[in-house]
């Protein structure tokens, strides 16, 4: 669709280089933003020719920043540093990442106390419906474990993860191990040996 002799055969003194970009979305990227009172104004194709360049209003990196911070779903973080290498430097910069961490930080689904009962969160929590499911899906008994299961004991839990303890009387030799109770994995912890 490029016109010209090319298109019928013939050879081209000055053949046009086909353009990178497929033509349904080289005219979405044509489309310039201008500032407007209350909000942005998309310019018609046949008007962006016609605008000078320091007319054209570029969004600041910041505000590109706090609409990133403020998706909810954080899936559109990944699609946007995909599309966008700018994007990409904002997304994975370490202020921007900890400033995400703590606007989306997990939420608390319940308690898990050292005789291995788990206590969900309820209403009016926004989380009771997640935390009751989390209940009935997980195995806070930890049957996955070898035996006997009153020989460990619960030390931390932290993000769905739970560290427990073998005891001493035991004759294993890891006595450290982090498990998933909703997903019934486990990993043994490595040994440190001080020397």
């Amino acid at each position: 669709m490029g016109g010209g002799a090319a298109d019928h055969g013939q050879a081209s003194a000055h053949p046009r280089p086909e353009p990178a970009v497929p033509e349904h979305r080289r005219k979405k990227r044509r489309a310039r933003l201008l500032p407007r009172r209350h909000g942005v104004q998309e310019i018609p194709d046949e008007l962006v020719a016609e605008i000078p360049d320091e007319l054209v209003a570029e969004i600041p990196d910041e505000l590109v920043e706090e609409i990133f911070l403020r998706r909810p779903i954080l899936a559109d973080l990944v699609r946007a540093s995909l599309a966008c290498v700018s994007f990409r430097g904002l997304i994975a910069d370490r202020y921007f990442l900890r400033r995400l961490r703590k606007l989306h930080a997990p939420p608390v689904l319940g308690f898990l106390n050292g005789y291995r009962d788990f206590f969900p969160v309820i209403p009016p929590s926004p989380f009771a419906s997640a935390a009751s499911a989390v209940a009935l899906a997980a195995d806070f008994s930890f049957s996955f474990l070898p035996a006997p299961a009153r020989d460990w004991k619960i030390l931390d839990v932290r993000d769905g993860r739970v560290l427990l303890k073998r005891s001493p009387s035991s004759c294993h030799n890891r006595p450290l191990v982090v498990c998933d109770p909703l997903y019934r994995r486990r990993r043994p912890q490595k040994r440190h040996h001080s020397q």
